[in-house]
């Protein structure tokens, strides 16, 4: 209701709403224009290279075919789960992309993220598992090794 009123400008309700979109909240991203029920189908997704050191890149690559009979705008993220130093597993999301997907329509999606710590994160040596969410919704999975930097 407020959202269609006029009152609030549209970057606030999305700066609000960030959070609720990252965890793919079916209506925040209703709110925003978002579709809310993905028709399509993973052709691809992967990560290069297999392993890599802290500091190093990683590039992901994701193909996306539509199934819908209409264009759907999608929020596409990643998430990357991490081993602790404690053994537990950690979970950021991350933004890739808003897409507007037209009917039978392909897109081809490419993100290069570097692997380094951070004042907020540390990665660990060990399996990173990477997923590929779209309007909410974990459509693949895909994983690369964080090999020990140590001397």
């Amino acid at each position: 209701r407020w959202a269609s009123d006029g009152t609030v400008d549209a970057r606030m309700i999305s700066h609000g709403l960030r959070s609720l979109v990252k965890q793919g909240h079916p209506g925040a991203l209703a709110v925003l224009g978002f579709s809310t029920d993905a028709k399509v189908d993973v052709a691809a997704f992967a990560v290069a290279p297999e392993s890599v050191r802290l500091g190093d890149h990683i590039e992901l690559e994701a193909v996306l075919k539509s199934t819908a009979k209409q264009e759907q705008r999608l929020v596409v993220d990643f998430i990357i789960h991490h081993p602790t130093s404690r053994g537990a597993i950690s979970t950021k999301v991350f933004k890739w992309a808003t897409v507007q997907l037209e009917a039978g329509g392909e897109r081809t999606l490419t993100k290069r993220r570097r692997i380094d710590t951070a004042s907020t994160r540390r990665y660990t040596a060990g399996v990173h598992t990477i997923e590929l969410q779209v309007a909410g919704s974990v459509l693949a999975t895909t994983s690369f090794g964080l090999l020990d930097s140590s001397p």
